[in-house]
């Protein structure tokens, strides 16, 4: 953790106190540019101050795991004056902007949602003073202007433009961007508990809401938090956990029939959920626990359906620069049939931040993993996603679930995260139909066997599947038999279904009614996948770290290039906000503590 921030501080940080921009951590540095002109890049429509937003985010959960001052000065000194300088002066710091951007050559105008209007608690989307390059160098060489509205001080006093260096300010932000700034102004005052980062936080809450598209429900539980405001912290945060509303079940379950989704190369999305429930609620319960558990549970399956093949690292994922989807249940494309994919510093690590948050929440909340099957679906079949799968024997080792009986047949079901299991003993032949949902709906594969072996596996559009067998022949026709077919998300099988955590599926065995089953690996290999997932990938992370002497924005295959240095040799903030987030949560976990505990959340009266 020393060692990533130390970095950071002495290559990523504006330390230059005559600076208006003392204590900005850039997003990007270009290591073969270190100490010249080229080593500071920023893009101009990308959320280049989001990253330095996590990074203070790390440096106070650094703080409260180690109790070293180091992290809690870094945000004193440079951090913290910098966004609340930003966030409570911004009337006065841009004001010139709404008078002089009409002589800034752009190609794009922002919109209402996006562009700046005069108010306090507005971020742009880059501010310098020429000490950076534009990355999209390129493009304004090809066209002559900027690519996104801002005011560009060189151009409008007609300086030489030879080098696009960046000297003034976007009038665009995001409210992806504003809702990264609130997760890191809520964490910070946790720490510091000052009235300018509340002041931010109420600054930036009114420039959303006001001047922009409306009310950021993680803007006002940031603002609500620090301000003690109860009427802004009502309703904000997620309500009762479901599955079938996330990327996971979204991808490979719940999907709408030829229409890919993208798969996500960040989990911002669900650390807002996190910070809203800390600050709502006062940190986790047993009820709100799933909103951390279940998508570090999950979202790695993802990126591990497409790694199409043994050994994905832990605590890698996608480059978000080369993405991939998801459509009708399956990777599009596999990483094997993709000329062009890299791994990247900011899913990967991010999503083991997450991963030691649902560590701790599982330790905290050790029934909240089966709490919804015992609560509302205790009727169905439980059916394990083994973390060992069987031997295809026609013998069912103690994984299998209970037996459905019918038509004098006997089956017993269990997954792992590959495929689909079933065992059986039977006279003559046995038969079954699989449904991709419960009550006997969705999509129907019929599974037929008999005791010389003969067998078919037919999907709902008649086509052959994929499928291993075994049969053991018993006395006169009786005979067991075991059956596995892999997944619609495992290359090269027809479409059928996916065995996903808390999925709820149907079987019927010869002619009798669908038995409702529910899909489910244990807490005890839940938390041993977590743990791999985490201390696996700190460990190779590490590795990476040594050998490049930096964290990479990418590696892997075919990279591309910002204004001639390729991806993985440019440092990434982010990736080191997030690698020193997850090792601190992991320190927490090791020591008995969470991290909404050792936050001491105010209560807000309500």
């Amino acid at each position: 953790m020393k060692k990533l921030a130390t970095y950071v501080e002495k290559n990523h940080l504006k330390s230059d106190k005559d600076s208006p921009q003392f204590g900005m951590v850039y997003e990007y540095v270009d290591t073969a540019k270190i100490g010249r002109y080229g080593q500071w890049l920023q893009g101009e429509a990308l959320d280049t101050m989001h990253d330095g937003a996590w990074y203070a985010m790390a440096m106070s959960h650094a703080f409260r795991a180690t109790g070293d001052a180091y992290y809690r000065d870094f945000l004193t000194k440079y951090q913290v004056p910098f966004y609340t300088n930003m966030l409570n002066h911004s009337d006065e710091l841009f004001a010139d902007g709404l008078k002089d951007a009409k002589l800034a050559p752009t190609n794009r105008r922002f919109e209402k949602s996006h562009r700046y209007a005069g108010e306090k608690g507005f971020v742009p989307y880059w501010w310098d003073d020429g000490a950076s390059m534009s990355i999209e160098l390129e493009w304004q060489k090809l066209n002559g202007k900027h690519p996104y509205e801002c005011v560009d001080y060189d151009a409008l006093a007609k300086k030489d433009q030879s080098k696009f260096a960046l000297n003034g300010f976007s009038l665009g932000c995001s409210n992806h961007m504003a809702q990264d700034l609130a997760v890191m102004l809520m964490d910070t005052w946790l720490v510091l508990r000052e009235d300018r980062i509340a002041e931010a936080a109420m600054n930036l809450n009114k420039s959303r809401t006001d001047t922009k598209a409306g009310a950021v429900p993680m803007c006002k539980a940031a603002a609500g938090l620090t301000n003690g405001d109860a009427t802004l912290l009502a309703g904000v945060g997620p309500g009762a956990w479901e599955p079938g509303r996330d990327d996971y079940t979204y991808s490979l379950y719940a999907y709408d029939t030829d229409k890919p989704r993208t798969a996500p190369g960040f989990v911002d999305g669900q650390m807002y959920d996190y910070h809203m429930l800390v600050a709502r609620d006062g940190g986790l319960t047993r009820e709100t626990a799933m909103h951390v558990i279940y998508p570090a549970v999950t979202l790695p399956w993802l990126y591990r359906y497409w790694w199409d093949g043994r050994g994905a690292p832990a605590g890698f994922n996608r480059d978000e620069h080369y993405s991939f989807a998801f459509a009708n249940g399956r990777p599009e494309p596999y990483r094997s049939l993709q000329p062009k994919w890299a791994f990247g510093s900011r899913m990967g690590p991010q999503t083991m931040v997450l991963t030691a948050l649902a560590l701790q929440a599982l330790k905290a909340f050790p029934d909240a993993w089966e709490d919804r099957y015992h609560k509302q679906f205790a009727d169905d079949l439980l059916v394990r996603i083994a973390s060992k799968s069987p031997d295809v024997d026609g013998v069912a080792d103690d994984t299998y679930s209970k037996p459905v009986e019918a038509s004098g047949m006997t089956a017993r079901v269990v997954m792992d995260h590959k495929g689909f299991y079933v065992q059986g003993a039977a006279r003559t032949s046995a038969w079954l139909s699989v449904f991709s949902l419960p009550d006997g709906k969705g999509r129907e594969t019929k599974i037929r066997i008999n005791r010389e072996g003969d067998a078919s596996v037919v999907n709902y559009r008649s086509q052959d599947m994929l499928y291993d067998k075994s049969v053991v022949k018993g006395d006169g026709d009786a005979f067991t038999f075991e059956v596995y077919v892999p997944f619609t998300v495992i290359n090269g099988q027809q479409e059928w279904l996916n065995g996903v955590e808390h999925g709820r599926y149907s079987l019927a065995v010869g002619t009798g009614e669908p038995r409702n089953f529910y899909a489910m690996s244990t807490r005890e290999d839940v938390e041993a996948a977590l743990l791999n997932e985490l201390t696996v990938g700190l460990s190779t992370w590490r590795d990476v770290v040594n050998d490049s002497g930096f964290v990479p924005l990418s590696l892997g295959q075919n990279l591309g290039h910002y204004n001639g240095a390729t991806w993985d040799t440019i440092s990434e903030s982010g990736g080191y906000a997030h690698l020193i987030s997850a090792a601190s949560q992991y320190l927490l976990y090791l020591d008995g503590k969470t991290d909404w505990q050792v936050q001491d959340v105010p209560k807000v009266a309500k």
